[in-house]
């Protein structure tokens, strides 16, 4: 695995296609919410509550 940070405020992370789809796709969807709830205000137990 190789993870490379770019000048534009990129991460470029670089896999063996021998990952299985699932694996990835939760590596993925983990990576979006994480994006996703960068600037949120909400507290965790707001977040629970929904």
């Amino acid at each position: 695995m190789l993870v490379e940070r770019k000048k534009n405020n990129q991460v470029v992370i670089t896999i063996s296609s021998a990952i299985d789809s699932f694996g990835l796709q939760r590596l993925i969807d983990y990576a979006r919410y994480l994006d996703l709830t960068l600037e949120t205000k909400a507290s965790q137990t707001k977040v629970d509550e929904l």
